[in-house]
C-alpha cells in the first residue's frame, strides 16, 4: 500500500483519486497518512521547493473511507445518507450545506438541473 502511496506522490497529479487509503494502517500509521495527505494538498505536491508554490497548480485529493475519523483531514465530505447525496463542510465547522443530489438504489447520483457546483 505504501508503495501505492508513494507513487501517487512521485506522480505529483493536479487531482489524486484513492479508495479506502487508510484501511491498512494502525492509528500511529494512519496520522503520518493524513499528514503526508494534507501536505500534498497544502503545499501543491509534496516535497517541493517551497520558492516555487506560485507557480504550481492546485492539488486536489478525493478519497473514500468508512471511518468517521478520516475526515478529519477534509477540507469538503461528501457523504450519501438516505438516498441523498450531502455535502458539509469540515474542520470543525458545525451543519450542512443540505441535499446536492438524490441518489437511486443502484448507487448513482442525480444532480438537479441547475446545479452547478
Amino acid at each position: 500500500v505504501l508503495v501505492h502511496l508513494a507513487r501517487g506522490f512521485v506522480a505529483n497529479p493536479e487531482v489524486l483519486v484513492l479508495h479506502k487509503p487508510f484501511e491498512h494502517f494502525n492509528p500511529g500509521q494512519r496520522k503520518i497518512v493524513q499528514a503526508a495527505f494534507r501536505q500534498f494538498v497544502d503545499n501543491r505536491g509534496i516535497a517541493m521547493d517551497p520558492d516555487t508554490y506560485s507557480r504550481r497548480r492546485p492539488r486536489t485529493m478525493i478519497f473514500t473511507t468508512s471511518n468517521e475519523q478520516d475526515v478529519s483531514i477534509a477540507d469538503v465530505v461528501l457523504e450519501v445518507s438516505d438516498g441523498q447525496l450531502h455535502r458539509r463542510t469540515n474542520h470543525n465547522k458545525p451543519g450542512t450545506l443540505g441535499p446536492v443530489a438524490s441518489v437511486d438504489p443502484k448507487g448513482v447520483a442525480k444532480l438537479p438541473v441547475g446545479v452547478r457546483h
